[in-house]
């Protein structure tokens, strides 16, 4: 058993998180689905700026993942809901956390829209949730 690199109380088995090069993270929760973080830097933090934002996470996890389906990754989401804002990253990556072991309704569905916190520093948005695999 080992922590996950995201600092969350919980212990995993070895080998269930997946570290990315960016600091993202996709963690198996059972059969058929993973959660997800991606962080998305942008200097754009209206709405438009989100979509944008979205768009551009969505198509980068279809090339780091594969577009085949089953991913567990933000490749297999087509919506988002934005949850709120928080002052720093890290802040954001822990309150994600939260929603997700919480089951939060809005983010804990496979199926459903992504979770989306604007980042106010570094300015972004983290989309996170649960995806299928």
């Amino acid at each position: 058993m080992a922590r996950s690199k995201r600092g969350c109380d919980d212990l995993i088995p070895q080998g269930s998180v997946t570290p990315r090069r960016d600091g993202d993270y996709q963690e198996e929760r059972d059969m058929g689905s993973n959660t997800f973080s991606n962080f998305r830097k942008t200097e754009d933090l209206t709405p438009t700026g989100r979509k944008k934002a979205f768009a551009e996470a969505v198509e980068q996890a279809r090339y780091d993942h594969g577009n085949a389906g089953y991913t567990g990754s933000l490749a297999e989401k087509d919506d988002y809901v934005f949850v709120g804002t928080r002052k720093t990253l890290e802040e954001a990556r822990a309150w994600a956390d939260e929603l997700i072991e919480k089951a939060d309704g809005r983010i804990d569905d496979k199926w459903g829209p992504a979770g989306c916190i604007e980042v106010a520093e570094p300015k972004g948005f983290l989309f996170f949730g649960w995806a299928s695999s």
